[in-house]
């Protein structure tokens, strides 16, 4: 059984949960689980399930249209995951041993680390660590002496301040964390523009990784939008254009090539989902369609720097 195989058996429990995630903020427990076991989270790490940039469209995209709040949380912690190919191999080993492994958090540099014996101590505040609420690893970039490097905490080590209140994605938790002179040890420090020392599916694609995967949710969310109200040829095309173009750019393309791809795929996912909403009319605006919901979903997720483009 492949891994897309694995999370379509899934898709009925996420879509039977879409409108508590959005009501309580946060992914349940059960579906989070469920992901983990698929191999969800291991897509892009060292020696992870998928073959292709292909695979990982699917998966994505598949959890995106069940829905879009899971879809941005298995992404983030699937895509987290490359931090593990820049760690020494016997740390990512170690840290893959636990079943349950779930990374999130925040590469830019918003705190301070000070060198002390045996590795780094650190102190920051972090914004919109998607996934935080069940992650069992965040990272967090901060300054060093040296210059900018990621690091590596336990998820008990932050503190959670629950800041996110969006018009979408509401579930995602993509709330602030902070530390406060939390000891990180120097073999779960690592810079992320240096060499990786693993490999995975995604760690070639470096920055545009991140663009790929918000691009493969909203196209889920289009895709959920096309086949539950009925899509136009026009809305069906965009998704399918966009589509095919992300696909061919990160199997064949440059980098320059990846990111007009990903923007491009983004903003067809987005104006697919528009035409379905103004389709259907008053219908669509009412709370009990979940038509709305994915109005929402795709125009906060479009929000996002990765996917639009020349920001």
């Amino acid at each position: 059984m492949t891994l897309l195989d694995r999370v379509q058996k899934l898709t009925p429990q996420i879509r039977a949960t879409a409108d508590r995630v959005e009501a309580d903020g946060e992914i349940p427990a059960p579906v989070i689980e469920s992901l983990a076991e698929a191999g969800v989270f291991r897509l892009a790490v060292p020696g992870g399930t998928p073959s292709s940039a292909g695979e990982m469209v699917a998966v994505l995209e598949e959890i995106g249209r069940a829905d879009a709040s899971t879809g941005w949380c298995a992404m983030i912690g699937a895509i987290t995951g490359t931090a593990l190919t820049y760690l020494p191999p016997e740390t990512a080993a170690s840290l893959l041993s636990d079943p349950n492994l779930v990374m999130a958090g925040v590469g830019s540099p918003r705190g301070e680390a000070r060198a002390v014996e045996g590795g780094y101590r650190v102190t920051g505040r972090w914004s919109l660590a998607s996934g935080c609420l069940h992650a069992t690893w965040i990272v967090g970039g901060a300054h060093t002496a040296e210059g900018f490097r990621c690091f590596l905490m336990r998820a008990g080590e932050v503190t959670i301040h629950r800041t996110w209140d969006a018009l979408g994605l509401r579930g995602t938790g993509s709330h602030d964390f902070s530390a406060s002179d939390v000891f990180v040890p120097t073999e779960r420090v690592f810079d992320p523009t240096g060499p990786a020392r693993g490999s995975g599916t995604l760690s070639r694609y470096g920055r545009s990784a991140l663009g790929f995967g918000v691009a493969a949710v909203m196209l889920g969310v289009a895709r959920a939008a096309i086949e539950d109200f009925g899509g136009s040829d026009q809305a069906r095309g965009l998704h399918g254009s966009g589509r095919a173009f992300l696909l061919e750019a990160f199997a064949n393309g440059s980098e320059a090539d990846q990111e007009l791809a990903v923007v491009t795929a983004a903003g067809h996912a987005t104006r697919a989902t528009d035409l379905v909403y103004a389709a259907n009319g008053t219908a669509a605006a009412m709370m009990s369609s979940p038509l709305q919901r994915y109005f929402r979903d795709v125009h906060t997720a479009a929000q996002h720097g990765m996917v639009r483009g020349g920001s």
